[in-house]
């Protein structure tokens, strides 16, 4: 009898820690909307949003904050390369994670992170059977930056592709 009790005690833990966690979202955009060029305060509204899987919040005001501070520009394409691809794969969602991909190329095209970027998204291309696009993607990557460490697993990926063999994880 003491199972449902527990089990109830948990989901009060929970609802309470969505709670606080919607709380501090709320005064993190009160905070965004009366100083709205605070690139940290835009990444910590983004931070919030990622705690709470709102992954197209999060892409909005890490996109702010880069806008607001270029020279932080790594550490937030970084950041938006995990929200937008990561995140999905993570959750099975290929179709979700190669669109992502192609918004993170849309927004920032000259990012140093955009190889990797084009990486997952033909991983998610494959994954989806259009293993013609994804090997498209893949000598794209081998092609525009030869000496990027994604140039010799997309090489590879190619062969693979060719040959009717699955990538390997």
């Amino acid at each position: 009898r003491t199972a449902p009790l527990a089990l109830g005690n948990d989901v009060v833990a929970l609802m309470g820690k969505a709670l606080r966690a919607l709380a501090k979202i709320r005064a993190l955009e009160g905070a965004a909307a009366k100083r709205p060029d605070d690139a940290r305060g835009a990444r910590a509204l983004a931070d919030g949003y990622l705690a709470l899987q709102s992954w197209e919040a999060a892409a909005g005001a890490l996109a702010k904050a880069l806008d607001l501070d270029p020279g932080n520009a790594a550490g937030s394409h970084e950041a938006l390369r995990n929200l937008l691809v990561y995140a999905r794969v993570r959750q099975d969602r290929f179709t979700d994670a190669a669109d992502a991909a192609e918004t993170f190329e849309r927004l920032f095209p000259t990012s140093a992170e955009l190889p990797k970027v084009l990486s997952w998204r033909a991983v998610c291309l494959q994954r989806l059977e259009r293993t013609a696009e994804a090997v498209g993607v893949w000598e794209r990557i081998a092609k525009t930056w030869p000496d990027h460490p994604a140039a010799a697993g997309a090489r590879e990926s190619i062969q693979r592709a060719r040959e009717g063999k699955p990538k390997q994880d």
